[in-house]
């Protein structure tokens, strides 16, 4: 049988932070693999802190103030050809592929509970802890928990189908 581990990084919530007088909104994740502290920018998700399991979660704003020349010139980079939200952004309301099937995303945004996502019948339930969350980034994390739950349920059917164990 497939033992079950998860190397995925949680995410943490959805943050913003004033840099040089821009608004910059982040994501955070916790890795069990990160050894440091590390900032992504992608054209898809914006800015992500990713933070090993030690990392002191109030440290990340003087971080993120430290980094913020480097941080505003890659978001920059991307905005000037390839816009972060505009045409990328999913919104409550939209449909999104999943399993052959368009599920529907409903949000909610209730600062008091943890960032989720639950599947139920044909729509995603989704709750931002924040206004400013971003969808995005939950369902990329929805997206990859899913496919570990489906790999693993299958490597288990396969596993003494093989002679594996």
């Amino acid at each position: 049988m497939v033992q079950p581990t998860s190397h995925q990084p949680v995410l943490l919530g959805t943050y913003k932070i004033t840099l040089d007088d821009q608004a910059v909104s982040y994501a955070v994740k916790r890795s069990s693999r990160a050894k440091h502290a590390r900032l992504e920018v992608s054209v898809e998700t914006g800015l992500t802190i990713v933070i090993p399991s030690s990392y002191d979660i109030a440290d990340i704003p003087d971080l993120l103030r430290k980094r913020g020349r480097w941080i505003l010139d890659k978001l920059a980079k991307y905005d000037s050809g390839y816009p972060i939200i505009e045409g990328k952004e999913i919104r409550s309301g939209n449909f999104i592929p999943y399993l052959g099937r368009h599920l529907k995303v409903v949000t909610r945004h209730d600062p008091g509970t943890a960032v989720s996502a639950k599947l139920e019948k044909n729509r995603l339930l989704v709750n931002l802890n924040s206004q400013n969350g971003r969808l995005n980034l939950v369902l990329e994390w929805w997206y990859w928990q899913q496919a570990e739950k489906l790999i693993k349920k299958r490597a288990n059917e396969l596993c003494p189908q093989l002679g594996v164990t």
